[in-house]
């Protein structure tokens, strides 16, 4: 950790009234942390995940092995897909993302999906190939984090206004200014009963 990140630390614990000891041992467990992972995260280890993995450079076999619900496909269909990853690389590289439509037109269907909303449509950590830094991505994630929150809003006021309309019954009214229970409008048999 630089000098100046270090100050700026200082200055806000010095704004939250933290002790000199205190701000001590925070700032010397930040420098622990920060070399930690300036000594783990090195571009060899990235580098090395996505190749274990088999992202980069592309291994169909080696990413397929530890997706569980490739075990429903058959071998022609697994011999179909291996042989249009080059062709998805390119829409990949180009668009950022294979949509379901890309993969559909290949016969690449959904495997043991049985949600309603289609994979586009869904979070990104959800979606199938997505390109998390490219703008477009961004865009969709903030028009969908919108989305979210207009939702939340919405649900807000429909439950206040059920509340405002629940105070407004007169049972809510009566008890509210202490009165005695409204009475309850008599039932056409008790009204003739009593002729």
């Amino acid at each position: 950790m630089d000098e100046a990140a270090q100050e700026e630390i200082m200055t806000i614990l010095t704004a939250m009234n933290v002790s000199s000891e205190k701000k001590r041992i925070i700032c010397d467990a930040l420098q622990i942390v920060s070399r930690a992972v300036q000594d783990t995260l090195t571009i060899s280890c990235v580098q090395h995940g996505y190749e274990r993995c088999g992202q980069y450079p592309i291994d169909f076999d080696k990413t397929m092995a530890k997706c569980t619900s490739m075990r429903k496909v058959s071998k022609i269909q697994y011999a179909e897909m291996k042989a249009n990853v080059p062709h998805f690389v390119k829409i990949f590289r180009q668009k950022g993302e294979l949509t379901e439509k890309d993969l559909d037109e290949k016969n690449i269907y959904t495997v043991l999906d049985s949600r309603q909303k289609a994979k586009d449509e869904r979070v990104l950590y959800q979606q199938r190939a997505v390109l998390m830094n490219k703008e477009e991505t961004i865009s969709k994630f903030k028009i969908y984090k919108s989305k979210k929150q207009i939702a939340v809003e919405e649900k807000a006021a429909k439950a206040a206004a059920r509340e405002k309309r629940k105070l407004q019954t007169p049972m809510a009214v009566a008890k509210a200014v202490n009165e005695p229970k409204p009475k309850k409008a008599r039932s056409i048999q008790d009204r003739n009963a009593t002729r």
